[in-house]
């Protein structure tokens, strides 16, 4: 899976003295750069449920284009809510750019750690037993994923 980035490394300055000040400080872009990155299993301290998702190193350069003709083209601003993704789009995304299940249910379990979501054993069978040993309240990781 990839995701679009764009820049616009072409710029256009004003040089000619005669020109009002205001004039002369003006940018234009004319042509923009588009990258598409691969993504890959991340570290983002942010996350608050699922496995991090990040831009790899990895990219694919485009053609460079008209800057009105990619504003033309490209689909309408996404509100914020239909960009984050849920725990399970995040695992489809990771194991189909690549990264192992066992990497992916390590970097959930990571989070739900960071986050105080396995606080708690999840098996009955795992408190009787651990119960004598261990202080009340005390966060306890499960075995589970």
């Amino acid at each position: 899976m990839t995701r679009r980035c764009s820049t616009g490394p072409i710029l256009q300055h004003s040089k000619n003295k005669s020109d009002p000040p205001q004039a002369r400080r003006r940018t234009s872009f004319t042509t923009i750069c588009v990258r598409e990155y691969e993504q890959c299993l991340g570290d983002c301290p942010a996350t608050k449920e699922g496995a991090p998702i990040s831009l790899s190193w990895v990219y694919e350069e485009r053609e460079s284009i008209p800057l009105d003709e990619y504003e033309e083209a490209r689909k309408p601003r996404r509100r914020r809510s239909e960009l984050v993704l849920g725990v399970m789009e995040r695992r489809q995304k990771l194991l189909s750019a690549g990264s192992t299940f066992l990497e992916v249910i390590r970097a959930e379990r990571t989070v739900a750690l960071k986050n105080g979501l396995l606080c708690g054993m999840t098996r009955q069978n795992d408190q009787k037993q651990h119960s004598k040993s261990l202080p009340k309240n005390k966060c306890v990781a499960s075995r589970a994923a």
